[in-house]
């Protein structure tokens, strides 16, 4: 029983990643930007994780500030963009972010 619960937390986190990282790959053609697949992944599999972590422990928290959860992903979703791909322009980081965002 448990760990059939760990299976389905993982691929509750792996198929979005998953999809968000493909959809990214998408557009890193529009922003004319050669990012690869592996680190696009690590992203989206982080922004996916980490805000469910924290919110298991601050959700009483995040529950007080309106949209908190929201604001949540998005803040990790903008510092791992920043973070993992430091070699490209800053308004590129900010607009991978907002598709990650936006897709998962």
């Amino acid at each position: 029983m448990m760990l059939e619960s760990i299976i389905l937390m993982l691929i509750s986190w792996l198929i979005p990643s998953i999809v968000a990282a493909i959809g990214i790959t998408l557009s890193a053609e529009l922003i004319d930007r050669d990012i690869e697949f592996i680190q696009i992944l690590k992203m989206s599999l982080s922004a996916n994780v980490i805000p469910a972590t924290v919110g298991r422990f601050f959700g009483s928290y995040l529950l007080l500030i309106p949209y908190g959860f929201s604001i949540l992903d998005f803040l990790c979703w903008l510092f791992l963009s920043t973070y993992i791909l430091s070699d490209t322009e800053l308004a590129n980081r900010f607009k991978i972010a907002i598709i990650g965002f936006i897709i998962s």
